[in-house]
Formats: structure tokens, sequence, C-alpha cells
């Protein structure tokens, strides 16, 4: 009888400690095919553009409950804590005080079976994204992308890699 097992069966194998970093930085420079939403005119641009033309509703709740992740392999976990703040689900567990709030990536995998140690060695995949958004009570329907492949793209538009754009670069 082993109450600490969690379900955990799939997880008891994990990787490997990362290795100490042989160098620091302190921000990374994003690769030519994404966009930084506020620090470049391109970003600005798209926002502007989203908001006016009605697209960009969903943004004004998600930034609101912007947080920073605690560690470099949380952001899909940080990610959602972010979604589920914005949807404003109850955790019915208690944060501070008296709130009820997915205040850290701790309350959320608390309660799911995936370790923390796990996801600060390897990070999540998408399908265990859905899985922890469906431990929080979500009703989560999983969708991948489409890669569109360009075939003559002209070489000036830095936002094409390897013959490989976002749909929305089409536009």
């Amino acid at each position: 009888n082993n109450n600490n097992n969690n379900n955990n069966n799939s997880y008891t194998e994990l990787p490997p400690p990362l290795p100490e970093p042989l160098y620091t930085f302190h921000k990374r420079v994003l690769p030519p095919s994404c966009t930084a939403l506020g620090a470049s005119p391109q970003g600005r641009r798209r926002l502007l553009e989203a908001l006016s033309n009605n697209t960009a509703e969903s943004y004004w709740a998600l930034s609101e409950h912007f947080t920073n992740q605690s560690d470099p392999a949380f952001c899909g976990v940080t990610t959602l804590l972010v979604v589920l703040n914005a949807m404003c689900v109850d955790p019915h567990v208690r944060w501070r005080h008296g709130w009820r709030w997915y205040g850290d990536e701790e309350l959320l995998l608390d309660r799911c079976c995936i370790p923390q140690e796990k996801i600060r060695r390897a990070g999540i995949t998408i399908e265990e994204f859905a899985n922890l958004a469906k431990c929080q009570g979500l009703k989560v329907t999983l969708r991948r992308p489409t890669t569109v492949q360009i075939s003559n793209k002209s070489t000036n538009n830095d936002n094409a890699t390897n013959g490989e754009v976002c749909q929305d670069d089409l536009q």
C-alpha cells in the first residue's frame, strides 16, 4: 500500500539531471521566425491590427494574469496557470490567506501525476499539457497547427525558415 505513488507509474524513471551550464545569459534572442509582442515594431503592429480587427479579445484577460515562469522548463506549466486564471477557473484550494488562485506552478502540479523534477529536466509535451489542463477540470480538445510549405518564397522575408512559415505569415 503505497499512497505516495499518485499514479506516477509512467514517470518513475527520471531523465538524467541537467548539467551545469558553461555560461549564463540574461535574455535570449528570439529566432527570426518569432516576433516579440511589445519589444518590436512588427509585434506592436500585429497587436494593433488584431485589436482593430476585433480578433484579440483574449489578449486582455491573458495579459491581466501574466506571470513569469519560476523555472526555464516550466513554460508550458506557467502558460496553463495564466490560462486558468484568465478563464476564472477556481482551484478550490487556498493559495494565500483567503485567496483561491493559481498563484504558482506548485498548486497546479500538486494535483497531477507529473513530478516537478521530471518537468524541470525535460519540460512537458503538448499531450502532457492537455492532461494537466484536464486535471484542473477543463475540457480539452487538442489540435495541432498545420505547417505550410512555401516554394519560391522571397528570401527577404526573415520569418521564413526552411520553407516553413506560420499560418499568419501568409496574410
